[in-house]
């Protein structure tokens, strides 16, 4: 019995032994190790990181106490792949990082640019992440922009920061105002003690929305890009050249995976939005006030019945008089929501209204029932409610929107529909809100969705808004003309939109004589 217990014993032991070897060997071949670098490995299997505490969402410590972001999420990859654990050593700022890294404190930092000074004591891998570096000023001073327009101006860069070392060496007719963080120094552009702020595009747009500065925005670039490099300590060569090859294994749709992350619509909900709360408590009381003003005029009406059945008559008008009220709060509240949109996008105002003249025309020269109409007027009225959700600065910017930018304006039919959905129309507003930039095709926006998929009032909006975009100004464009505007959708009727709506569209414009108002 006991030499088969030792049997089995000697058995297991020997597939352990093979199964770690073959890991061991598995993942040294797919990132290609050398055996020296290997050996290294071995010998070092903690390696000590310092994140920027304040960098998000490329890095930084959250509420918890927890190293997140961009380069975290590429730094659990890498801990995955060698089989190694990243220490992670928490800082009070980017400088005491980067004095950290000079007494060879840490070992590595995760994400961090390029500069001659902190090539003296560490190396470099390849960049992996590349972000611009933009300017921001408060929206009621000059337009600044370019870096040559900031010459002889205040401007706030974090101390230790690549910015510090480019606006130096190549602009040092800038007056450079060091700050301890990005807050700071957007607090200091926001109360008018700097003239301008440069930082790194996703972090400084992240903070201003997360601290809720309203009269801030980005009005130009630098001309200069941060690329994040990952830093290890210049003694230790044979770490840089394996973080160099564990990078490059790293496949592109996992990266973009990660960025897509951080750096979406998604990194903050809409329900975790000032402005969302502000709308939505707006909504509740004023629905809780007319609910109140109808229960008690039922109260009235129903004491009113039993008491005195000869002022029945009276009763009744005074019950359509409060029914007209509700339809009145209820327009003054669509109305209401639709100058919202307009005030946070003053370059589109009168855009929904235009469109909702447009749609309703369309939907009664195709013979739709009164109520369908009445359903695409509100629609119409806010079916861009979801670009509260979008920051001003793109909205209003003047060149074209950079991929990113381009798919965070792409989320307002989604973030339009999460609003509105909670109100119960009699019409399906919320899915006409959501579906207004679908193609019938499948080219459209958000779901994809093709032909009888779509709803006809979201068509028809859709039709619309199409027409009246293209023939009114736009910050990046002036307008291209009501002409233009119906050689659009004659060439792709049938193709983006329906045919029937182009058709009826196409004759109130050539016959009918239809003009916006």
């Amino acid at each position: 019995m006991m030499k088969r217990i030792n049997r089995i014993k000697f058995c297991l032991i020997c597939v352990l032994i093979i199964t770690a070897l073959f890991f061991s060997i598995s993942w040294a071949e797919k990132i290609e190790l050398t055996e020296e670098e290997i050996q290294w490995l071995s010998e070092h299997k903690t390696i000590k990181i310092a994140p920027d505490p304040y960098f998000p969402p490329i890095e930084y410590t959250d509420e918890e106490g927890e190293y997140v972001g961009i380069a975290a999420e590429f730094m659990k990859i890498i801990e995955n792949e060698l089989g190694i654990e990243f220490q992670v050593v928490y800082c009070q700022d980017w400088e005491e990082v980067l004095q950290k890294a000079q007494n060879r404190e840490v070992d590595m930092l995760p994400a961090a640019a390029q500069t001659p000074q902190r090539g003296n004591y560490m190396l470099f891998s390849s960049p992996y992440l590349e972000f611009p570096g933009v300017i921001i000023c408060t929206k009621d001073s000059a337009e600044i922009k370019s870096s040559e327009q900031l010459y002889s101006k205040k401007v706030a860069i974090v101390s230790g920061y690549v910015w510090e070392d480019f606006f130096t060496l190549h602009h040092p007719q800038i007056n450079i105002t060091p700050v301890d963080s990005i807050i700071e120094g957007l607090r200091k552009v926001s109360s008018g003690d700097v003239d301008a702020m440069v930082g790194t595009l996703p972090v400084v747009i992240y903070y201003i929305e997360k601290e809720g500065i309203t009269n801030l925005h980005v009005t130009g670039e630098t001309g200069y890009y941060t690329k994040l490099s990952i830093l290890t300590r210049k003694d230790w060569p044979l770490l840089n050249s394996i973080m160099e090859k564990a990078l490059r294994r790293i496949p592109d749709k996992e990266k973009k995976e990660i960025l897509k992350k951080w750096i979406s619509i998604e990194r903050q909900p809409i329900f975790e939005r000032e402005i969302f709360w502000i709308i939505l408590i707006f909504i509740i009381l004023l629905s809780a006030t007319v609910l109140s003003i109808i229960f008690a005029l039922n109260g009235i009406l129903k004491k009113q019945v039993e008491q005195k059945t000869k002022e029945l008559k009276e009763d009744i008008v005074h019950r359509i008089k409060a029914e007209e009220r509700l339809k009145k709060t209820m327009n003054a509240t669509i109305d209401t929501m639709s100058r919202i949109i307009e005030a946070k996008d003053p370059y589109t105002s009168g855009h929904q209204q235009r469109v909702c003249q447009l749609a309703i025309c369309i939907a009664q020269e195709m013979g739709l029932p009164e109520d369908k109409v009445e359903g695409i007027r509100i629609a119409s009225l806010i079916h861009d409610i979801g670009k509260i959700g979008i920051p001003t600065e793109i909205l209003s910017k003047p060149t074209l929107l950079s991929d990113i930018e381009f798919s965070l304006i792409k989320g307002h039919p989604q973030m339009g529909y999460d609003i509105v959905k909670y109100i119960e129309f009699s019409y399906p507003v919320a899915q006409v809100v959501l579906q207004h930039h679908e193609k019938i095709n499948g080219s459209g926006y958000p779901q994809g969705l093709k032909g009888e998929d779509i709803l006809l009032e979201a068509k028809i909006i859709g039709v619309a808004d199409v027409v009246e975009a293209m023939s009114s100004h736009r910050p990046y464009r002036p307008a291209l003309g009501i002409d233009a505007a119906l050689e659009e959708i004659s060439q792709n009727k049938g193709i983006l939109y329906e045919a029937k709506v182009v058709e009826v569209c196409l004759k109130l414009f050539q016959v009918k004589g239809f003009k916006f108002e």
